[in-house]
């Protein structure tokens, strides 16, 4: 069990690769024709245009491999940002009723199923952050008999839980709730452990601040959306990330995310005609304005994607202000599109090779706050990635005062 000062060590090896490499990370070839780094690391540059493919998607979805692969151009690097691994949760068998989990999708159960593992054997009574419908609070419940309070700021979900609360007999109570803003005052005090699965961004920092203010004895939290935070610039809640020179910004948090692993394959095939789209239309603004930059597009609704190319170019246009031409060549477009999105998926790669361990300095900055706040944490892969990419546990107990 690793104790503060692993933790510790750990995040200045990450922050040290991380600061020192920012040139290559940060920058996003997707929104430049050119790659800053590519002067710098031609031999790099030259391999990764070469991948066939099959290569492409082998690395972009197996970290080991990509770490490998990378090792033979950048060592010192890899050898860092190889530094930390978290142990993975010993999976053991739920004893609850299918009956309990009909209204379960699939893969939402075995996330819950693996973070319900993690929870510490506790006479408390719990409080679960962005409860949604209550899937986790309700398992739980069933599984331990435990009085589950959900907060939650959808009233419909709230309405939604508490009616499967009382079909699946689940000792559960929903709370409409911001969370941004102070506990109810009849949840207030160290009497309830809090958790917390996949709560985004600046919600689960309220949740770690609050069960810290709160003296809860145990939290068990795995983070998620690290980039969804009121600021601009994120801001670090322990003595170790404040004291680093890393400044990150809202799209810098977001390479943490940036993986597609239980999307399935529409999912994946509409990501890939949206970049393509996207690529393409850039082509045509870029030849219409004669300005040789990206111009960015705002997020529209994904049905867009199931019409036709140029209706998305009528969409685009109206937003850059330009006029399309009587007659488009659309299939030009579309193959300088589709040359410049090959091109992207294997110069990303190389931003994909510090996307964990950004989350992991994200991550230790949460386990480090903890510590100081008077916890003993633990930082653990609650279930494997093929389940969810978001796959890390925080799981924290408050430390008596001898």
């Amino acid at each position: 069990m690793l104790c503060q000062q692993d933790y510790l060590l750990h995040f200045h090896t990450l922050d040290a690769v991380l600061t020192q490499q920012q040139a290559l990370w940060q920058p996003r070839a997707f929104y430049q024709s050119q790659v800053a780094w590519q002067q710098q690391h031609p031999q790099l540059f030259t391999a990764l245009l070469a991948l066939s493919d099959q290569q492409v998607e082998q690395l972009s979805q197996n970290n080991a491999q990509r770490l490998q692969w990378f090792s033979h151009y950048l060592p010192d690097s890899c050898q860092q940002l190889a530094c930390f691994e978290p142990p993975s949760l010993s999976a053991t068998s739920a004893d609850i009723s299918p009956f309990k989990t009909v209204a379960i999708p699939g893969r939402k159960l075995a996330q819950i199923l693996a973070f319900s593992q993690a929870l510490p054997d506790s006479p408390n009574s719990l409080i679960e952050w962005c409860a949604g419908k209550g899937h986790l609070g309700r398992t739980i419940s069933n599984l331990t008999q435990q009085t589950v309070h959900c907060l939650e700021f959808d009233r419909q979900l709230c309405d939604s839980g508490q009616q499967l609360a009382h079909k699946h007999q689940a000792d559960l109570h929903f709370h409409h709730q911001d969370v941004l803003q102070a506990l109810p005052t009849q949840l207030q005090g160290p009497q309830y452990d809090h958790i917390g699965l996949h709560a985004c961004g600046q919600l689960h920092i309220q949740l770690l601040t609050t069960a810290c203010q709160q003296q809860a004895q145990h939290i068990t939290l795995s983070p998620c959306c690290y980039h969804k935070i009121a600021a601009e610039i994120y801001q670090p809640l322990s003595p170790a990330a404040a004291n680093s020179a890393l400044q990150l910004s809202r799209q810098d948090l977001q390479l943490a995310q940036e993986e597609t692993v239980t999307g399935g394959q529409r999912i994946h095939n509409l990501r890939y005609q949206e970049q393509l789209w996207r690529l393409a239309f850039d082509e045509l603004q870029q030849a219409l304005s004669g300005q040789h930059s990206y111009q960015p597009l705002p997020s529209i609704s994904k049905k867009i994607f199931s019409g036709t190319f140029h209706d998305f170019c009528q969409w685009a246009a109206k937003h850059c202000q330009l006029s399309l031409p009587q007659t488009l060549d659309a299939p030009r477009y579309l193959a300088k599109g589709e040359q410049r999105l090959q091109q992207v998926r294997r110069l990303d790669l190389l931003r994909q090779l510090f996307k964990r361990p950004l989350e992991y300095w994200l991550v230790l900055d949460r386990i480090l706050f903890l510590y100081q706040q008077g916890y003993q944490a633990q930082l653990l892969q609650f279930c494997p990635s093929s389940t969810s990419p978001r796959n890390l546990l925080i799981s924290a107990k408050r430390q008596t005062v001898q």
